[in-house]
């Protein structure tokens, strides 16, 4: 059976704040060259406000930060999932900036994934990264013997909505 490429998408509203603790984070870079120079990696200082909700980046990043996916004995575990995308997009952001995930136990939303971002966040940026990221999620969901995604839609979280954890 041919396999269905899932829609990814971004769509905007206008949004509600709420605060986070904040980090600092260590990013391993490596040049082109670096290796015939030096053997050691240089590591960059970057810091990660999540007690802001609004980005402080003035354009769109570069790349979406890549992080672990959860393993295939994972791969139904919404909790794994939501940890993910919140992780992913929080950092590429530099912030806080997911204000709600939502991944459905069944039904259409166990299929139709939605992330909410924080008024003041872009979801624009994200556009380049959505279809990789998707191909990502569906490789990992097979590989647990889940069903594809239909679609992982970054919207901007709409005024008045509870955006607190649940």
């Amino acid at each position: 059976m041919p396999r269905r490429r899932a829609r990814a998408q971004v769509s905007a509203a206008h949004g509600h704040s709420r605060s986070r603790g904040s980090c600092r984070w260590r990013e391993m870079v490596r040049s082109e060259y670096e290796h015939e120079l030096a053997p050691r990696a240089v590591i960059l200082a970057r810091t990660i406000r999540f007690t802001e909700q609004k980005s402080r980046l003035y354009s769109p990043p570069a790349a979406l930060e890549e992080f672990r996916i959860p393993p295939a004995a994972d791969a139904a575990d919404r909790k794994q999932w939501e940890r993910f995308l919140r992780r992913t997009i929080n950092f590429t952001y530099g912030c806080a900036a997911v204000a709600k995930v939502a991944i459905a136990g069944r039904g259409a939303g166990y299929y139709k994934w939605r992330v909410e971002l924080a008024e003041g966040n872009d979801p624009s940026w994200l556009t380049p990264f959505l279809d990789d990221l998707v191909d990502r999620i569906q490789a990992a969901r097979a590989a647990g013997g889940k069903p594809p995604i239909e679609s992982l839609t970054i919207t901007k979280s709409r005024e008045g909505n509870d955006v607190r954890d649940r």
